[in-house]
């Protein structure tokens, strides 16, 4: 793999979006609303979750099946931020290699409030929505080639936040 003065720059620029972030998550308390959807993933099954609890908190399904998978797997309720941090990181991996803005827009946006602490940080659903933005970015040129993608991840938008549903 040849690597040239962008791909490190882009590298680079992960690894300190990723440090600075774990730092930031690190000494974030995390708030009650990040614990109501916690809870609800960790003691609801999937079939509670779509017929008795959702309609009532809110918040689409998709994040309660993305914590699902987390909590199986042991993550402690304290390291929710990683979650969100996973996603994220995919979004600005992508973001850096696929936009087309050049370097001091893609730092100013990717270390702007949004995207390094409110989608990052705080563990709730809107950390998705900058990932499924980049891909719906990323496929708009030949969304008419990949049509059931395209429609999979607005699909996905909507499952997100109900904002998003003006949006898709």
């Amino acid at each position: 793999m040849k690597f040239n003065k962008d791909k490190i720059f882009n590298i680079v620029v992960i690894l300190i979006f990723v440090l600075v972030s774990v730092m930031l998550g690190l000494h974030h308390e995390v708030w009650a609303d990040e614990a109501q959807s916690w809870l609800l993933a960790r003691d609801a099954s999937i079939y509670q979750l779509l017929t008795v609890y959702c309609h009532a908190e809110g918040h689409p399904i998709l994040w309660y099946l993305v914590l699902k998978p987390f909590i199986y797997l042991g993550l402690p309720y304290s390291k929710i931020f990683i979650v969100s941090l996973i996603i994220n990181t995919i979004g600005v991996i992508l973001f850096l290699f696929k936009s087309k803005f050049n370097k001091i827009i893609k730092i100013l946006f990717i270390f702007s409030y949004f995207i390094l602490y409110q989608y990052n940080i705080i563990a709730r659903s809107y950390c998705l929505i900058f990932l499924l933005l980049v891909l719906l970015a990323i496929l708009w040129e030949d969304r008419h080639k990949h049509l059931l993608l395209f429609s999979i991840i607005i699909i996905l938008m909507i499952n997100t936040e109900v904002y998003l549903y003006l949006f898709a």
